[in-house]
């Protein structure tokens, strides 16, 4: 069994120390649901919480399984089945905590993808004059990046050029509402 323990932690330890070396990404076979939308593929894939499907999951679980098998069958005192029980608990638990950890860790990411609804709040500049029932254009900065986006203003006086305004939310077909800045 030994010869098995340390098959298992050579070839998991490689890919662990291959992956840490080249900083490559798991393949979760589609069970990874980092888009929060985890609910809803659960029901449909029935099978979402068990990651065998992750690559990561089978590193963890092979390199901790057979560290933990060959460091148990070299103490020797305890008995074969428990040795290959304990192993296989300890790999497992490995691996569900690093595929769990990781989906978390995915959950929490910040992106620097501007999107409209979090523009709310944001002041701008007019660079072309936006009235009422005509669209404009205003220039804003945003997570490091000069955004130029189509504005709309129910606002009864134009929004000329130059002036300072404050997007108060989204508008029709991917254009953001606008309305005079008072400072």
């Amino acid at each position: 069994m030994l010869q098995i323990y340390l098959g298992a932690l050579a070839f998991g330890g490689t890919l662990l120390i291959a992956s840490m070396v080249l900083g490559g990404k798991d393949t979760d076979g589609g069970h990874d649901h980092s888009d929060g939308d985890h609910e809803a593929h659960g029901a449909a894939d029935g099978m979402s919480w068990l990651p065998v499907a992750s690559l990561r999951f089978w590193t963890f679980l092979l390199a901790f399984g057979g560290i933990a098998g060959a460091l148990l069958t070299w103490i020797g005192s305890i008995g074969e089945p428990i040795v290959g029980i304990a192993a296989l608990g300890v790999g497992w638990a490995a691996g569900i905590g690093m595929v769990a950890a990781m989906r978390g860790l995915n959950k929490g990411s910040v992106g620097s993808e501007v999107v409209l609804k979090d523009l709310s709040g944001e002041s701008a500049q007019v660079t072309v004059t936006v009235k009422k029932d005509q669209i404009g254009k205003v220039r804003l900065s945003a997570k490091g990046r000069v955004l130029d986006l189509i504005a709309e203003t129910d606002d009864a006086e134009p929004l000329a050029a130059g002036s300072s305004v404050m997007i108060i939310g989204e508008g029709d077909a991917g254009r953001v509402q606008v309305t005079k800045e008072n400072r």
